[in-house]
């Protein structure tokens, strides 16, 4: 978004919360739109309009959105749905089921990021000669565990504003 669309954006607010902007000096509003426009800044307007219009529709306090819901439902909005934590699991117990002789194959078969939780195609089979008990709680609660540990670091990483953070220092293999 640029500075006019910024502009565009608040204006929506000021016009639907006038009681929470009309004491606000010109100096106090213009801090406002240069932290609103640096945060929102590689995000299209079309998205972000939709996003301040939903959280307006939506509202049941009486206060505008902040940016921090703005950029999680611009997200939500824009971020492809991939398998949720439930699928995966049940790709992985897929996977382990033919790895007591295809444990390469099924390996391989995997999505990366599924790949990189596993470790191997070793572990696959290790897991397919394991006692189906222990494998559905002990492994499955692990597995889940980086899951929902990945889900969240993307998350996270997804609301960073751009240019204040160099992902290449974050360790790549990390759930």
């Amino acid at each position: 978004m640029n500075h006019s669309e910024t502009l565009r954006i608040l204006s929506v607010l000021r016009a639907a919360y006038p009681a929470f902007y009309k004491d606000m000096g010109r100096e106090t509003l213009d801090g406002i739109v240069a932290l609103w426009q640096s945060m929102l800044a590689d995000m299209p307007y079309g998205v972000v309009n939709a996003a301040i219009r939903a959280l307006i529709a939506g509202d049941r306090k009486g206060y505008p959105p902040h940016i921090g819901a703005v950029m999680d439902h611009v997200r939500r909005l824009t971020a492809p749905s991939g398998p949720d934590e439930d699928q995966s699991w049940s790709r992985i117990e897929r996977a382990v089921a033919n790895s007591a002789y295809e444990a390469e194959k099924e390996f391989y078969r995997l999505p990366e990021e599924l790949q990189q939780i596993v470790g191997s195609p070793a572990q696959l089979h290790a897991w397919s000669q394991m006692e189906r008990e222990a494998f559905d709680t002990v492994v499955a609660s692990h597995i889940r565990r980086s899951l929902r540990a990945r889900i969240a670091r993307q998350e996270e990483m997804a609301l960073l504003p751009p240019g204040d953070f160099n992902s290449t220092l974050l360790p790549q293999n990390t759930p």
